[in-house]
Order: C-alpha cells, then sequence, then structure tokens
C-alpha cells in the first residue's frame, strides 16, 4: 500500500481504480472540511488520472483539526454556517445534540449552518466555550468574541515536522 508522506518511496495509489497517482506539493484549500479560506501549505496532493480521485497527504490530521478549531473558537469575528458545521462536528455533536445543548431546535441549528439565520451571540459564546473545553484548546475570552461582523476564517497553516502552524 502506498504512502503519502512527504519523502515516501512508495508510490499512491487509486482506491478507486488501483492506478498509480500523481503526486505533487501544493498549497491546497482545505475543501474537505468545509473550510475553503483554510489553506494547507506544500502538502502532497495526489490525483488520478483514470477516475479523476484525488486525495490530501495531511500529516496529523488529528492536530491538525485541533489548531482549526482553536483558531475558530478564538477569532473576533461572528462564526459562518460551515464554521459552525465544523465546530459541532469537530466535538462529534449530531444536529440534535446540539440543538438539545443550546436550547434550540433541530431547524435552527439546521439554518445557522445553511447561513439562512444568524446565530445569536450567547448561542454562539456557548458553542465556542464547548467546543473549548470538549477539546481541552485554550480557552477564548467571550467578552471580545464575536464582536465583529461575520466572515470566514482566512488562514494559511503548514505542517512544521511537530505540529501545524500560521505561515505568512
Amino acid at each position: 500500500m502506498g504512502s503519502d508522506l512527504p519523502g515516501s518511496r512508495c508510490p499512491v495509489h487509486c482506491a478507486t481504480c488501483g492506478l498509480k497517482m500523481q503526486t505533487l506539493r501544493e498549497h491546497h484549500p482545505y475543501r474537505e472540511a468545509g473550510l475553503h479560506r483554510v489553506i494547507l501549505c506544500d502538502i502532497n496532493v495526489s490525483w488520478c488520472g483514470r477516475c479523476g480521485k484525488s486525495s490530501l497527504g495531511i500529516q496529523r490530521r488529528d492536530l491538525l483539526h485541533r489548531v482549526i478549531a482553536e483558531l475558530l473558537t478564538s477569532k473576533p469575528a461572528r462564526l459562518m454556517g460551515s464554521e459552525i458545521r465544523y465546530l459541532r462536528r469537530s466535538v462529534g455533536l449530531s444536529e440534535t445534540d446540539l440543538a438539545k445543548r443550546v436550547g434550540v431546535t433541530i431547524e435552527t441549528v439546521s439554518r445557522w449552518e445553511a447561513a439562512t439565520k444568524v446565530m445569536r451571540l450567547p448561542a454562539e459564546r456557548l458553542l465556542r466555550l464547548l467546543v473549548a473545553l470538549e477539546l481541552k484548546i485554550r480557552c477564548p475570552v467571550l467578552e471580545g468574541v464575536g464582536t465583529a461582523p461575520a466572515e470566514d476564517l482566512a488562514v494559511r497553516l503548514a505542517w512544521n515536522g511537530e505540529d501545524w502552524a500560521s505561515v505568512a
């Protein structure tokens, strides 16, 4: 079986058709997590010339998700729908679970995530705190959180050999 780790001598093979995939190191938006303005820098991106499938060679995905969750819980701007979904999923909550914990209907959670309804600030702060506590990450200072208008988190992250970190 092939490896998608940098420096690996084993080729990556397509899980769908078995063909050896082409691999390049590049900057890639993390669309797979629903976060289009989170850019992963200098990662292996492999694609199949036969069936068109692609895969990302992401080091320590668990650490990457933790870093993104910490950035989202502490960003001053209000959360976007995709970020609410990301945070909910990062702690393993269904829409029903989040609705129960925040005291709203499942339809309300669905509307928050579809960005057809704005999450009220107390509920947003509660979600941020819940995620910080569940993931044992730095707890955000909530007084200033959510005071700026909603906008997508825009960050470039790179693997430094030990952890994921923001890069210029």
